[in-house]
């Protein structure tokens, strides 16, 4: 992330030259900008006995404790529409005060679903609700691998797909349902290109098409900013646009210094 032309490089960097993550976490950054929230960048350190995945489940839960609601979005996640606050997204998908925990479906791919047949929700798009059943499902999820006894077999979750989405998927959903809002996938998932149902209304996420991240977020930044410029104008037509009702120089001849 520091390497030259990435977002904590010492230089400045060439939006045409940019790779990898940065164009994501510059879109969830200026969404933060526009309305308001705190945006955090958080560096996690790898499991000795459990793959990467799993290290945003303590950071979520420490985090959270300083929020009341906290975003957890992967890079490929995008915002298309700027002027959206997040409040609204919640109060369309029903993310109410009593609840948890919010993803959205996975496109249905028989390798999506778990053992039973259902569809999991995707962990690179979560919400949190800072309350005392989200840190408890935290934790449980946590310790999800560690606890035979209470999650038979989620050891085979430690590693490779799905990893903690997968034991979530499995467990975590069914013993906190009441509490867990799942998206639908056309909402939250995919984007307008993906051709599976999924297009990402509203937040789109590009697991099978990372190299579109970067085009996407520069047509979303100007599609809002020639917008908002457009409001402005459509505001101020009366003192910007008149109507000539002749084609006759109308003003006199002298010229006025």
């Amino acid at each position: 992330m520091d390497q030259p032309n990435q977002i904590w490089a010492d230089e400045p960097f060439d939006w045409y030259k940019l790779e990898g993550v940065s164009p994501g976490m510059l879109n969830h950054y200026l969404y933060a900008m526009i309305h308001g929230y705190d945006y955090k960048f958080i560096r996690t350190h790898d499991f000795l006995d459990r793959n990467a995945y799993w290290t945003k489940i303590p950071a979520m839960a420490d985090i959270l404790h300083s929020y009341d609601i906290v975003i957890i979005a992967d890079a490929d996640v995008t915002f298309p529409h700027m002027h959206l606050p997040f409040e609204w997204l919640m109060n369309r998908w029903n993310y109410t005060k009593g609840m948890s925990f919010m993803q959205t479906v996975d496109p249905d791919w028989g390798s999506l679903q778990n053992s039973f047949g259902r569809v999991n929700g995707n962990a690179g798009f979560i919400t949190l609700q800072n309350n005392k059943v989200t840190h408890e499902m935290l934790r449980k999820w946590h310790h999800c691998p560690d606890d035979p006894d209470h999650f038979p077999n989620c050891d085979r979750f430690r590693d490779g797909f799905p990893a903690e989405q997968g034991a979530f998927g499995e467990f975590l959903r069914y013993e906190y349902a009441e509490y867990v809002r799942e998206v639908d996938c056309d909402e939250a998932m995919g984007f307008p290109e993906f051709g599976n149902g999924c297009i990402g209304r509203f937040v789109r996420h590009y697991t099978v098409g990372k190299d579109r991240v970067k085009d996407a977020i520069a047509k979303g930044v100007v599609q809002g900013f020639f917008n908002a410029i457009e409001y402005n104008m459509k505001e101020r037509e009366s003192e910007i646009v008149s109507e000539r009702l002749s084609n006759d120089i109308m003003i006199g001849e002298e010229w006025d210094e």
